[in-house]
């Protein structure tokens, strides 16, 4: 009996040891799962990490333009700005930057040309009230041109069309343009919304016929500009290696820097092909606050009607939290507003994928069940969608303007009405 009980007050200990034991090497299981699906899928190499690799043999004996700004790094952390200044068989002679400078903190139009502390090289700023292009005078100590930025992944971008006018002014001058390729940060499988109109081609949106979430990586998107528009440039494109057009940023194993101030994170740049669609004097969308672009609203917004619509939708990969804000900066500085925050990336519920309604494209290649990429799809824009509101319609050719909400590029939510002149005709939370 006192041996029974003697194993019966032993029995706990050991089956906690057992326990302790079992969840040592379940969580020894777990990592090196992790480990080895981290090593597997986040070998991605830039162009620029092959172009080292390389030994810079394709500008061996060049001076070179290097164009960039602080997303320019090595796979281990440099700068290229460094890196090529210290290539024994090429000199860098000039570097171009572009909007928000060099450092990619900058939020004003008037960006000043100087130089760089560390290498003492010029630095040209094409974006310097007036100035998008290089200037005779920049370029003459120049040989070829090297492109190395990392891009967002949206059409109404900026960085896209500097890419593009210094390709025009290669092709004019006859210089190489090299391309240091890198991700599409969103991924380069899924494509989405409207396409632009040629009347509103600018310095934002470069190309027409381009749709809001291309899906295609700078490289892609120079051959593209080179061909579309015959160009003729001597176009070089530095390939990536790992890269598979189903990767989110966060499966590259490429650290992340913001590509300019207000897109902080993957979320954020995200819901920038959709959310940035609201930018203008009526609706918030974040600037001034923690998380622009996640957080959109207004004073007049009835946010917590539409927070409540939205989530009983039950979309997958998505929330939506009603929120009060104040921006610092920008639309409705200083007033509170009432918005949603918009919470990406949470996958509920099942995740199919509807038949394809034909007005999104999708490139060839691995598909992934990320519920990002899950709510990018779900949330593709149907004629029959839009019926219940005649007013809900990006672009619409009445006299009445309608804002409209988007996320992820193609959800498309009314928040309210506007004349031409930007006067409040219409305010309603949303229209059923």
């Amino acid at each position: 009996m006192d041996q029974r009980r003697e194993l019966r007050g032993r029995t706990p200990g050991r089956a906690r040891q057992r326990a302790r034991a079992a969840s040592c090497c379940l969580a020894a299981a777990l990592l090196s799962l992790a480990v080895g699906a981290e090593t597997a899928r986040g070998q991605v190499k830039t162009g620029l990490d092959v172009l080292i690799e390389e030994n810079f043999q394709p500008l061996a004996g060049k001076r070179v333009g290097l164009a960039t700004n602080q997303t320019g790094i090595t796979r281990d952390g440099r700068r290229n700005i460094d890196v090529f200044a210290h290539a024994p068989n090429l000199k860098l002679t000039a570097v171009f930057s572009f909007e928000h400078g060099i450092t990619g903190t900058r939020e004003d139009n008037q960006i000043e040309s100087s130089f760089d502390e560390k290498t003492g090289v010029p630095i040209y700023s094409l974006y310097d009230g007036d100035v998008r292009r290089p200037t005779p005078g920049m370029l003459k100590d120049v040989d070829v041109l090297v492109y190395d930025k990392q891009d967002n992944g949206a059409r109404f971008y900026t960085s896209v069309t500097s890419m593009a006018y210094l390709l025009e002014t290669a092709a004019k001058k006859h210089i190489p343009y090299y391309i240091l390729d890198r991700p599409n940060g969103i991924n380069g499988a899924d494509i989405a919304g409207t396409l632009l109109d040629a009347k509103y081609v600018s310095f934002v949106t470069y190309m027409p016929g381009f749709p809001i979430r291309h899906g295609m990586t700078m490289g892609e998107m120079a051959r593209y500009f080179n061909g579309e528009k015959k160009l003729g440039a001597d176009l070089h494109v530095i390939p990536m290696q790992g890269w598979k057009r189903s990767m989110w940023f966060d499966q590259t194993g490429l650290e992340w820097v913001n590509p300019s101030p207000n897109i902080r994170n993957l979320t954020e740049a995200l819901l920038y092909p959709g959310t940035c669609l609201l930018e203008g004097r009526q609706v918030s969308v974040g600037r001034g606050t923690d998380t622009p672009f996640q957080i959109v609203g207004a004073p007049w917004y009835r946010a917590r009607e539409v927070a409540a619509y939205l989530n009983g939708l039950k979309l997958p990969g998505v929330r939506f939290l009603y929120r009060r804000f104040r921006p610092t900066a920008s639309v409705y500085k200083g007033e509170e507003c009432y918005g949603l925050d918009i919470q990406a990336g949470r996958a509920e519920g099942r995740q199919e994928r509807p038949r394809d309604s034909g007005r999104r494209a999708r490139r060839s290649g691995e598909v992934s069940r990320d519920p990002r990429q899950v709510l990018a799809v779900q949330l593709t824009v149907r004629p029959e969608s839009r019926r219940r509101s005649p007013h809900c319609a990006l672009g619409s050719r009445s006299e009445t303007i309608t804002i409209c909400m988007s996320f992820a590029s193609s959800m498309i939510f009314c928040v309210g009405s506007f004349d031409n002149a930007g006067n409040q005709v219409l305010a309603r939370g949303l229209l059923r």
